[in-house]
């Protein structure tokens, strides 16, 4: 499985980030489906970022990776991301 790295966004805001230890892409689409089918609910989608929120609001890139909005607690962050994440793997485009 793909290692995580978790750092704070900016000193002065509420959030956090979670960002893949190896490059991958993965289709916003997909993801999408996928996070409606774990009960997120999808607050926006374009081409460049998937917004969904249930108890928390995150943002997701086509990069992987995933901002967690509105607190300040690294165990949230980390729980949210050990949901998430599985989901973004499955939603990655393989090179063939």
């Amino acid at each position: 499985m793909t290692e995580l790295f978790i750092g704070t966004a900016c000193p002065s805001s509420k959030s956090y980030y979670i960002v893949p230890r190896e490059n991958i892409r993965i289709d916003l689409e997909r993801l999408a489906k996928e996070l409606r089918e774990s009960g997120w609910t999808i607050k926006k989608m374009s081409k460049g970022i998937v917004i969904a929120s249930k108890e928390y609001t995150i943002a997701i890139f086509p990069t992987g990776k995933i901002l967690i909005r509105d607190t300040t607690d690294e165990d949230i962050a980390r729980k949210i991301g050990e949901e998430v994440f599985p989901l973004v793997l499955k939603s990655k485009i393989t090179q063939s």
